[in-house]
């Protein structure tokens, strides 16, 4: 009996990295021999009936991308043959071209990317950035447009890898953009002078560039030349007559960026307008001044006060004292910090101040009109009246009714053309408008606790009152015609004794009625 034969040719290859031998691996039972064949032209190593031969394949097996290779089994005695085919894939070229290297300025401009493919069907770009391909990442002459934080980056790497490898790994290839900062430059602050003849310094700064060169719209001169950053600019008399001039500083060497530039103006004014506003200017009293100058472009830093009385001051405000009334020429003169100064002169009118003073007249009473006459002197022109109960008045000589008795503190304010003012108060006492008997208290307690330590005549108002006390021995130890005047418990500077007193009071109301009263009053220490 003969077994049939049986064959494995193996397993398909692909070969991805060009022609190449290929080293065969069949498995063969019960065969008398084998043989392997092509459809391609390549050749077997040591020969073509070995199982495990080694194919090496041709041009056109790789041109054609691809070949089977079949291997045959034959039977012993009356057994038939088995065969059995294996494929060999010969993959494409892949190559992928990402580009040269460059620089270009992180200005946010587009990159413009030009990629190129070999042997397969594309590509496809990916970024170590966060910006965008256009029209997208497989288009190999994309344009990349970066993202803010891309603009940051010292560089930004464009990673092409080929697509449709038909099963082979990708090739890559890298273009490195490098990113060049902007430059950046400052002709510094603008400068307002009031001397054409003075040399100026200049400030210019800048970054990403290799230098600086300055420009005038004017034709002064730059020393030491002008590629000097901080060089110093001499005004020319053109100048001065165009009154502005504009320096320009401009970037050089900027390699991949453009230049850029900044401008300074250049002004031949003085800034300054200066001006000042007076206070009351009154005789012997504190005259304030107080800076009203402006300034256009430069602080103004110092002040000279001149106030024609022989004194002079400093500061923003500054005020002097005059002795005796006149006309002073007073001058200002004001400093800018560019070193420009000017001056201005006002006259200022010093008065007296009025004296003020006034009188009352009439009743005291409640309900009463009580007329005020002014005694006022030097010149017042304004006045105003307080009468110390919550009114007032601005006439001169005004009447004025106290609704409520009391006492009141009543204050005159006058003043002139100048501003200066005087004031002058009067005590008044008013009492209600009706006459009470008189009153008096059975007990005091001249004890100085604060308590009835005063035996006083209450009522009226009285024309006239007098009041008389005497001890038990009928002795006059107090007397007073006066009702604010009260005893205090004593006689002759004595204190008396406690017990009990005799009084008596005569007194005349101010509406004409009399009373005579007596009685008895205890004295408690």
């Amino acid at each position: 009996y003969h077994v049939p034969p049986t064959v494995n040719a193996g397993s398909d290859v692909l070969l991805c990295d060009g022609i190449q031998d290929v080293p065969l691996s069949a498995t063969v039972q019960n065969a008398a021999s084998v043989q392997w064949m092509t459809n391609g032209t390549g050749t077997f190593t040591p020969d073509a009936v070995t199982a495990n031969a080694t194919y090496s394949p041709s041009v056109s097996d790789s041109i054609a991308g691809g070949i089977n290779l079949i291997l045959t089994a034959y039977g012993t005695g009356s057994c038939g043959n088995a065969a059995d085919t294996i494929h060999i894939g010969v993959g494409p070229t892949r190559i992928a071209h990402a580009g040269a290297d460059f620089t270009q300025c992180a200005d946010g401009a587009p990159i413009l990317l030009n990629g190129s493919i070999t042997g397969v069907s594309g590509g496809t770009w990916t970024t170590n950035g966060t910006g965008t391909f256009l029209p997208d990442a497989t288009a190999l002459n994309a344009s990349y447009i970066p993202s803010a934080p891309d603009l940051l980056y010292p560089q930004l790497n464009f990673l092409l890898t080929t697509t449709g490898n038909m099963g082979c790994s990708a090739h890559s290839d890298t273009a490195v953009v490098t990113m060049q900062h902007p430059p950046t430059v400052a002709a510094g602050p603008d400068i307002t002078t009031c001397n054409a003849s003075s040399d100026l310094q200049l400030a210019g700064t800048y970054t990403g560039a290799s230098g600086v060169v300055w420009s005038s719209s004017g034709t002064g001169n730059f020393v030491p030349n002008n590629t000097t950053q901080d060089a110093i600019y001499q005004p020319s008399a053109g100048d001065s007559l165009l009154q502005v001039v504009h320096l320009v500083l401009t970037t050089t060497g900027n390699q991949f960026c453009s230049a850029i530039s900044d401008t300074m103006q250049l002004s031949f004014v003085n800034p300054l307008d200066p001006n000042f506003t007076i206070g009351s200017a009154c005789v012997n009293a504190l005259t304030q001044f107080t800076d009203a100058s402006t300034s256009n472009g430069s602080s103004i830093i110092g002040w000279n006060w001149s106030f024609g009385n022989g004194n002079s001051g400093g500061g923003p405000q500054s005020s002097t004292t005059y002795g005796s009334a006149g006309q002073y020429a007073v001058s200002l003169t004001v400093f800018a910090q560019n070193g420009c100064s000017a001056s201005t002169t006002q006259t200022v009118t010093v008065m007296s101040a009025p004296v003020a003073d006034f009188f009352y007249s009439g009743d005291t009473y409640t309900e009463v009109d009580i007329p005020f006459t002014d005694q006022s002197t030097g010149g017042a022109n304004a006045w105003h009246y307080d009468f110390g109960d919550g009114s007032g008045s601005l006439e001169q000589e005004p009447t004025h009714t106290y609704a409520q008795p009391g006492q009141y503190i009543i204050v005159l304010s006058v003043s002139n053309a100048a501003g200066c003012a005087d004031s002058d108060s009067l005590l008044i006492a008013i009492t209600e408008n009706k006459v009470v008997p008189p009153k008096l208290p059975d007990a005091f307690s001249p004890n100085g606790d604060g308590v009835n330590d005063v035996f006083y005549v209450r009522g009226g108002p009285f024309k006239t009152m007098t009041v008389k006390i005497y001890n038990g021995w009928g002795e006059q130890v107090f007397t007073s015609d006066d009702p604010t005047f009260g005893w205090d418990g004593t006689h002759n500077g004595t204190p008396e004794i406690n017990g009990v007193y005799v009084y008596s009071v005569v007194a005349e109301g101010t509406d004409g009625k009399n009373f005579n009263r007596s009685g008895n009053v205890t004295l408690v220490r």
